[in-house]
């Protein structure tokens, strides 16, 4: 990994989705500075955060011509656990079972229950499969399913009502902080104060083994568990704006070519010649490339021959819609001299 690098890679994400995913927290926004970062790891979507009270730098990368998303805003509320005794469960025929991988199953059903069609800021974004959304969701908890005493301080408890299961939550702690990660409740059990016994019973376990501050977070729009954290001794401490950037500097469902660039190219890239370099480039998409609906082009320096590498990351002809990315580079190899991302409306042959 580069030493200076803020946006690293996201296997899992990566893996789930079928893309080159990686992420990155940012203080500020710098589209040249963002873009070199992506370009360095090849990337084909990242996933940035950065305070929402930058959210005006957020045209900077438009107007750069950036292909960005934004996602969600995602809400940090935090818990003095020094402070805070968490009350007696209100419900006291819940059951807490800590989870191995023997739980897995259950947990799975339990995410499926409880978080499909959930808005993540996975959802915004129409490159995503959806179903890799719920998949996420169900990896993410299972991850929590450890023996005692893991080293990566995770931990998963399944919640039964007369034996059947009815909730989950993990947990995770680092020195004498802990997070709430995920808590899922079915529909059948919600009301009655079963989420927030489940609040309280993680805010009890963590502060008994000497946590002194408890974190938990979610999109700004889920409103009702936000109403159980403040009733739990919880406060908002922080808001975040989720960006994607949609790169695609990688993926091609086609297998990607390259064409030298047009000699009357030049570094503002016109639409005609870039749907030129689309046709040249990928004889089989030709037939398919009816109108060019979107280009965005980032100048290049303009230094020694360059070549147009032409990926398509979407093409869907039966769909009518297709997604080009033509990457200008260095004729040798090297770092982006220049990239525009093509939204094609397309018709079968």
């Amino acid at each position: 990994m580069r030493g200076d690098a803020r946006v690293v890679e996201s296997p899992l994400d990566s893996n789930r989705f079928g893309f080159k995913v990686v992420r990155g927290r940012f203080d500020r926004l710098d589209a040249v500075a963002i873009l070199d970062e992506i370009d360095a790891l090849r990337a084909d979507v990242a996933i940035l955060r950065l305070p929402a009270a930058r959210q005006p730098e957020v045209a900077g990368l438009a107007s750069a011509g950036l292909p960005v998303v934004v996602a969600d805003t995602l809400v940090w509320y935090h818990a003095d656990l020094l402070r805070h005794v968490p009350a007696p469960l209100r419900n006291a025929d819940l059951a807490f079972e800590r989870c191995g991988e023997a739980h897995h199953a259950d947990v799975d059903r339990l995410v499926e229950r409880t978080f499909d069609g959930y808005s993540s800021h996975y959802a915004s974004n129409p490159f995503l499969p959806r179903d890799g959304v719920l998949e996420g969701y169900k990896e993410w908890a299972r991850g929590h399913c450890l023996p005692d005493g893991d080293p990566s301080g995770r931990v998963a408890w399944l919640v039964r009502r007369a034996g059947e299961p009815v909730a989950f939550l993990t947990c995770a702690r680092h020195a004498d902080e802990c997070e709430g990660v995920l808590y899922g409740v079915t529909t059948e059990a919600s009301g009655g104060g079963v989420y927030g016994d489940l609040i309280r019973f993680s805010q009890a376990h963590f502060r008994d083994r000497g946590a002194r501050l408890m974190k938990v977070s979610t999109q700004v729009q889920n409103v009702a568990v936000q109403k159980v954290w403040s009733r739990e001794g919880f406060a908002i401490a922080e808001a975040l704006l989720t960006l994607h950037v949609n790169a695609f500097l990688s993926a091609s469902a086609v297998p990607p070519a390259e064409v030298p660039l047009p000699a009357d190219l030049g570094d503002s890239a016109p639409d005609a010649a870039l749907v030129a370099a689309v046709r040249d480039a990928c004889p089989l998409a030709s037939p398919y490339v009816a109108r060019l609906s979107r280009a965005t082009v980032r100048p290049g320096n303009g230094a020694g021959a360059r070549v147009v590498r032409v990926s398509f990351p979407v093409l869907d002809a039966g769909g009518g819609r297709a997604h080009a990315v033509a990457q200008v580079r260095p004729a040798a190899g090297g770092p982006l001299d220049g990239v525009a991302w093509l939204d094609l409306a397309v018709a079968p042959v």
